[in-house]
């Protein structure tokens, strides 16, 4: 790390036929929190964010939280923003707009209702929704607070994956 909080490393994502190796660089932006590029040809970016408050469980996720998927990378993502409630046992119930595709309609006011399938102390937990527009079936959500959590899609197939932001 240098002491302008920039990093460079290595990693080996997935590819077809044999994993692919993607050079990044990190660049801390505060305490625990930054971003990251890729070099690879889908110029892969990301998100970090320090966890806090582990170890958790269903009652760690409870409360009003807003949902939303700020990063749209292509027109084919969705844009999505929502109100969202959990009940501290592993539900997830609450309101979702969503626009799919410029052009096309906007999807207003769908119900969302999603369950936490065992969420570890780690804070990673399998997500099934009910899949309105705009929101994949199934998701992997992860802690990164008590306020806030984020979620990708796990739909096998899905070509257009985002990250789905939860926050107090």
């Amino acid at each position: 790390m240098a002491p302008n909080g920039h990093a460079t490393f290595s990693l080996t994502g997935a590819g077809n036929p044999a994993p692919t190796p993607r050079i990044a660089a990190a660049y801390l932006t505060g305490s625990g929190s930054g971003f990251l590029l890729g070099s690879d040809a889908a110029v892969t970016t990301g998100m970090l964010e320090q966890q806090s408050g582990a170890p958790y469980a269903d009652s760690s996720i409870v409360g009003g939280y807003t949902l939303t998927a700020p990063f749209p990378g292509e027109t084919n993502v969705p844009n999505v923003v929502g109100q969202v409630t959990a009940d501290g046992a592993g539900d997830i119930t609450g309101t979702v707009d969503a626009v799919v595709a410029p052009g096309k309609p906007a999807y207003l006011g769908q119900s969302l209702s999603a369950t936490l399938n065992g969420l570890l102390a780690s804070g990673r937990s399998p997500v099934t929704t009910n899949a309105p527009n705009g929101l994949p079936t199934n998701l992997i959500l992860y802690v990164v607070s008590p306020a806030s959590s984020r979620a990708i899609s796990a739909d096998p197939g899905n070509k257009d994956p985002q990250v789905f932001l939860l926050d107090h």
